[in-house]
């Protein structure tokens, strides 16, 4: 995949994400309108939503660069093998903390 088109799709799913983000807001603004209950929602959304994004950043951050390692050193099944294993481990962590959220 040349970075043309690379940039293309990225720039396709960065608008696609930018309007259904517009759609919600106009969801909600219709919804519930301004008061004190669209802020506790909105800070109540917030809160997780940074949470996550930050962790999402880096863990990006730190792992693109080791995949890459073990792309470079040990080829495409190494790579995909630490993939594997990072994914088995975050679906496990985010399970057990999903759970303690709902049951606390």
């Amino acid at each position: 995949m040349n970075a043309s088109k690379a940039i293309g799709i990225i720039s396709l799913i960065t608008l696609i994400s930018k309007v259904t983000g517009f759609i919600r807001e106009m969801v909600i603004a219709g919804s519930y309108g301004a008061g004190i209950a669209t802020d506790a929602f909105r800070v109540a959304q917030g809160v997780p939503t940074l949470f996550f994004t930050s962790i999402g950043t880096a863990l990006a951050t730190v792992l693109i660069p080791i995949f890459t390692q073990n792309f470079k050193e040990g080829g495409k099944e190494q790579a995909f093998s630490f993939a594997r294993r990072l994914t088995t481990i975050t679906l496990a962590i985010t399970g057990v903390l999903s759970l303690l959220g709902i049951i606390a």
